[in-house]
């Protein structure tokens, strides 16, 4: 790799990879140390994936419980009508994290 490319992406940390190529016509995506940072990026994004969906299906699966329970009339009423709560406020919160995930 030229001394002199690794000088300017240390320098210029800010610089997008578009600034770098256009500077010196260097494409760090097809060297070793470009392709090893592309495999890191897509570990970092298959982990978040993992974690979006567990959080997902934590959400879901509680959403299902109060649903079970709310099918179960010898509860107190009060109680049901706190399940019912519950199940919005799970609603709302998988939305939110649904949509989240979208714009990421």
């Amino acid at each position: 790799m030229d001394v002199m490319a690794l000088f300017i992406i240390n320098r210029f940390k800010y610089l997008t990879i578009q600034k770098v190529r256009a500077m010196m016509d260097f494409d760090l995506s097809e060297t070793k140390a470009g392709e090893e940072l592309i495999e890191i990026g897509r570990e970092e994004g298959r982990e978040e994936g993992r974690e979006e969906g567990r959080d997902e299906g934590e959400i879901k699966g509680e959403i299902k419980t109060y649903q079970q329970l709310l099918d179960n009339s010898f509860l107190p009423k009060n109680m049901l009508n706190q399940f019912k709560e519950k199940i919005v406020e799970l609603q709302n919160k998988l939305q939110q994290i649904t949509s989240a995930y979208a714009t990421v």
